[in-house]
């Protein structure tokens, strides 16, 4: 009697961060296991690299190669540092692109992700759609800002500087505070009487890892005087 014998399937797996949480260092996890669930063990070799858009062209980060040793799983870290050019833009935003080979008597396997995003700007700060861009001069501005990661979850327990100034050397307001969820509100108490027209600018910093992500730049202006017509055909501003 004649038995047919086959080899054991096997299976490659990898768990990625949701998005790349710091410039120095992110925490890849990889399993390798027969398709019945028996642990496999061999040589792991990984391939990571970069690539997305700048502000005008298609850039790609430099190859990062690793091999280890792999028994059943094996986690292995990676910084995105190494992986993007010094002179890639700041806006830069894209994917880490990952694949891993493992080598075992039973031959290979191969496994690719690229559904981490990353960015060089590690948090998103924009204006929330309630910040009007008008103000009222005279009287207190009060406004929301929202901050996410690059997978879109909420950027809570960022620090964030809020500026105000009504040119370069004239700054009427300079505060910070710590988001809650996804948002950081502020309040400027007053807005000078003669005031057109004021600039926001917003940066943060989420704790220990150190980098400069400003929000768009924002002018706001004062809405001209409502009028109203007099009986003799006149106009006159009329009163707020």
């Amino acid at each position: 009697m004649v038995f047919q014998v086959s080899a054991a399937k096997f299976e490659l797996l990898m768990d990625p961060s949701p998005y790349i949480q710091g410039v120095d260092a992110c925490e890849i996890g990889t399993e390798a296991r027969y398709t019945f669930g028996k642990p496999i063990s061999g040589t792991l070799t990984i391939n990571v690299t970069v690539s997305g858009t700048g502000c005008y062209s298609q850039e790609v980060g430099c190859p990062v190669l690793r091999t280890m040793k792999i028994h059943s799983s094996q986690d292995f870290n990676i910084s995105s540092r190494d992986m993007i050019p010094a002179d890639v833009p700041e806006h830069f935003r894209g994917t880490v692109s990952m694949a891993t080979v493992i080598t075992m008597d039973e031959g290979q396997q191969v496994a690719f992700d690229d559904s981490t995003p990353i960015q060089k700007q590690l948090v998103d700060v924009w204006y929330c759609r309630v910040t009007r861009k008008q103000f009222t001069p005279g009287l207190s501005y009060v406004r929301m800002v929202e901050l996410s990661y690059p997978n879109g979850s909420p950027a809570e327990g960022v620090m964030v500087q809020i500026r105000a100034e009504l040119t370069l050397k004239d700054k009427i307001y300079n505060a910070e505070s710590v988001s809650r969820g996804e948002l950081v509100e502020f309040e400027i108490p007053f807005i000078p009487t003669s005031a057109q027209h004021v600039r926001l600018d917003v940066d943060g910093s989420p704790g220990p890892l150190s980098f400069s992500q400003q929000a768009q730049a924002q002018w706001v202006w004062a809405p001209p005087p409502l009028r109203e017509f007099r009986s003799d055909g006149g106009t006159q501003p009329r009163n707020r």
